[in-house]
């Protein structure tokens, strides 16, 4: 048995609870936290061991946090970042000039494999694709503060669908972390 899966082992045995969200009827991520609210609401910040089941859909979509950095203890993964300031689309939900469509958009792609780390921030907009979707991906991800205003989906014009309009009518995956 490799250090690895040794490690993976005792991150599970320490987590206090789990949430999947699903896709489809299907699972796409389970979530184990380390933490419960109250960590969130003392520091700010919180700890989260996710288990990628598969990759995401093709679009784009932001974070909530300010700062997020992911530990790929597992697995692996491809991102598709979009290249450019998305801030203004963000705060304003009105059309960014550096994202105006789906021709002028540009992607870097890189790829992430275990030990690998990867900064993310509310700005960023991305998509992920499993290396293997029968495997899929865990990682070891720390939430920074929240941003202001939400988090959400990179339309084709450039704007940007807020997470809670999109799932106003169920629970929104990142409600209780």
């Amino acid at each position: 048995m490799t250090w690895g899966v040794l490690l993976v082992l005792t991150i599970y045995a320490l987590t206090r609870r789990k949430f999947t969200i699903y896709n489809e009827g299907r699972p796409y991520l389970t979530r184990y936290y380390f933490f419960g609210k109250w960590f969130r609401k003392v520091f700010n910040r919180n700890l989260f061991l996710h288990h990628f089941h598969m990759s995401d859909s093709r679009e784009y979509h932001g974070h909530r946090w300010k700062t997020g950095w992911s530990l790929i203890l597992w697995g692996g993964y491809k991102e598709y970042r979009v290249v450019g300031d998305c801030s203004y689309t963000a705060r304003s939900g009105k059309v960014c000039p550096n994202h105006m469509s789906l021709k002028t958009r540009q992607v870097v792609v890189r790829t992430f494999r275990p030990l690998s780390i990867n900064k993310l921030t509310s700005d960023d907009f991305h998509r992920t694709e499993m290396l293997d979707e029968k495997r899929g991906c865990i990682t070891l991800f720390w939430a920074g503060p929240h941003k202001e205003g939400g988090w959400g989906f990179l339309r084709d014009d450039g704007t940007v669908e807020l997470a809670s309009e999109r799932f106003k009518d169920r629970r929104d995956s990142l409600d209780d972390d």
